[in-house]
């Protein structure tokens, strides 16, 4: 494991001057050895930071990278336009309790409706943000470039594309 990747590793990046939301990777679990990583990939923590008139928070979620390669898949077929595909996707964590952490992305005429739910996993799920957004789609190949990137920067690292 002689990659580096520099963190916290910002994954979606949007906002406008008023608003503006982040999710990066925050650091990667302790304890991992390399037949854990061979077996099931790397293991992290996610961090939210987000900030609105009055508003500045910074916290961990409930998420796992398999969550954030799902989501990539379904934004990229979004943008994509592919028939047959709905023109939304969604982040969520599949595992736990979906209503810790769940974010939504729908194009529709040139722009990106985003609405969330992020609650603070260091206090226990009991406070958290919810948010509604509408962007630009302009935002999205910035985002799709982002994870993509960081995927690869994972690999390396772990030699092998089992995120799963």
């Amino acid at each position: 494991m002689d990659e580096k990747i520099e963190l916290p590793y910002k994954l979606i990046n949007i906002g406008m001057d008023d608003e503006h939301f982040i999710l990066s990777f925050k650091r990667f679990k302790a304890h991992q050895d390399s037949y854990s990583i061979k077996r099931s990939g790397l293991a992290g923590d996610f961090e939210i930071y987000y900030k609105c008139n009055g508003i500045e928070s910074r916290f961990e979620c409930d998420m796992t990278v398999a969550n954030l390669l799902y989501f990539y898949y379904e934004l990229d077929d979004v943008w994509d336009g592919l028939p047959g595909k709905n023109n939304v996707a969604i982040l969520t964590n599949n595992a736990g309790t979906p209503d810790r952490t769940k974010m939504t992305f729908r194009l529709h005429k040139g722009i990106c409706y985003i609405n969330g739910i992020f609650k603070n996993r260091d206090n226990r799920y009991k406070s958290g943000i919810i948010l509604d957004m509408e962007i630009d789609c302009t935002f999205i190949p910035e985002i799709l470039v982002s994870i993509h990137d960081f995927f690869d920067e994972l690999e390396k690292i772990q030699g092998h594309k089992n995120f799963l």
